[in-house]
């Protein structure tokens, strides 16, 4: 990963007869097939950093465009995080720092197979009905012996909280999309198969309680602390879709302007997934006037503001070059 990093911020000197010598999607492979090769090693016996390395090894895979290979090692994850317990609540007898570690990496895990799946349109391996360990805390405590250093932002927002926040997220996120997909899967099912694009009925049902699911993701929004949402110039309102100029901080450290930025980026994103089931291109007045379309706006003016905050960070700051998911979304 950090060889894709740094690919995308090298000058091109070599000739350009030399294949993928600055590919950054392949940059690091055979370390990556040798972190492979010594991980095959401990699926006897996994630990922690088993985990962790898989992951990574996701996170790598998804930045190469490796969609398949990436799913693939999710799974072997996601059941190892298992086979070690990461879904139960830590034991009291271990230590603070250990408990709360062992939930950012179930959560971590939990999230990104949500982002996968519901990226590919796949089912879930995990299913909140089977976790029983909590959230993960993000006071100062904690994070005072995470093994970073990082300033407190004020008395109830740490470094950690970005963690918290995007677990959340995703939570919310995940239980709009599995809401919808069950009412679409209902009315299909009570119409014999019929596709809802093709009944204007069927597709108004669908929009009407995707409207209410998805202001679960709407609420999180709005809940978001502030030190975590990048200022607007003017009345902007962060995290909404009216298109105004970002006001970054020019002070912040560093590492929470990129959170705040990934936060919402990755908020728009969602938002725009979820919405866009109901883009269409209606045959019939009927499917024309559908309440859908208010969706398939709003899919659209999501997909706008990612895209005006992409080029202002992208052209007026350097806060996400390098090897960021932000990339995919330029």
């Amino acid at each position: 990963m950090s060889m894709q990093y740094d690919m995308t911020l090298r000058t091109r000197t070599v000739p350009r007869f030399e294949v993928d010598a600055d590919d950054p999607t392949i940059a690091g492979r055979w370390y990556y097939r040798r972190c492979q090769a010594l991980l095959s090693r401990d699926f006897g016996s996994p630990t922690i950093s088993t985990v962790q390395c898989q992951l990574l090894s996701v996170i790598y895979l998804c930045c190469a465009s490796f969609q398949n290979m990436a799913h693939s090692t999710l799974a072997t994850a996601v059941r190892t995080a298992n086979m070690l317990g990461l879904h139960m609540e830590p034991p009291s007898d271990m230590s603070k720092a250990e408990r709360e570690l062992r939930k950012r990496i179930w959560w971590s895990s939990y999230t990104i197979e949500s982002k996968k799946c519901m990226k590919l349109g796949r089912p879930f391996s995990t299913s909140l009905s089977s976790v029983f360990c909590e959230l993960p805390v993000d006071n100062h405590e904690v994070a005072s012996t995470a093994g970073s250093d990082f300033a407190p932002l004020d008395e109830n927002v740490t470094w950690l909280t970005y963690n918290l926040q995007h677990t959340k997220m995703f939570l919310a996120a995940r239980k709009t999309y599995t809401a919808l997909f069950d009412r679409c899967l209902e009315i299909h099912q009570g119409k014999k198969g019929c596709v809802i694009y093709e009944v204007p009925v069927a597709l108004k049902r669908c929009a009407n309680s995707f409207s209410t699911g998805i202001l679960t993701l709407q609420t999180w929004a709005q809940e978001v602390p502030e030190i975590l949402k990048t200022e607007r110039q003017g009345d902007g309102v962060a995290f909404s879709t009216d298109l105004s100029p970002l006001a970054v901080e020019q002070f912040a450290p560093l590492w929470l302007q990129r959170q705040r930025l990934l936060l919402e980026l990755l908020y728009h994103n969602l938002s725009m997934n979820l919405h866009r089931i109901f883009i269409t291109y209606p045959t019939t007045p009927q499917l024309a006037d559908s309440s859908g379309q208010s969706h398939a706006t709003s899919a659209a003016e999501h997909a706008v503001s990612l895209t005006n905050i992409m080029h202002q960070i992208m052209t007026q700051t350097d806060i996400l070059a390098g090897w960021h998911e932000a990339f995919q979304w330029q």
